[in-house]
C-alpha cells in the first residue's frame, strides 16, 4: 500500500522563510510516514516582473524559482498548481 499526504493552499511568499520552516516542522511534528508528499501551490512560479495578472477579485500570488529546492529539501515530492491566484 502506498501512503499519500496532501497539503493544500500552500503559499510561501518571496521573503518569508518562516513559512517553509512551518511546513517542515508540521511534517516532522506529525511524524508523517507518507510515501509521497504532495502540496498544492496556491501560486505560480514566476521570475519576470513583466507579467499580466488576470483580472479578478483577490490577490495574484507568485513565488520565485528559488523556492523550488527549498520545497524539495523540505521533503515534498510533488507540487501541483491548481489555484485561482495566477
Amino acid at each position: 500500500m502506498i501512503r499519500l499526504l496532501f497539503l493544500g493552499d500552500v503559499y510561501f511568499g518571496d521573503s518569508n522563510e518562516i513559512k517553509i520552516e512551518s511546513v517542515s516542522s508540521f511534517l516532522d511534528d506529525a511524524d508523517v510516514t507518507a510515501d509521497i508528499k504532495i502540496i498544492n501551490l496556491e501560486c505560480s512560479i514566476c521570475e519576470s516582473d513583466e507579467y499580466s495578472p488576470i483580472h479578478k477579485t483577490g490577490p495574484n500570488l507568485r513565488i520565485s524559482r528559488k523556492w523550488i529546492p527549498i520545497i524539495r529539501d523540505c521533503g515534498i515530492d510533488v507540487a501541483v498548481l491548481a489555484n485561482n491566484h495566477t
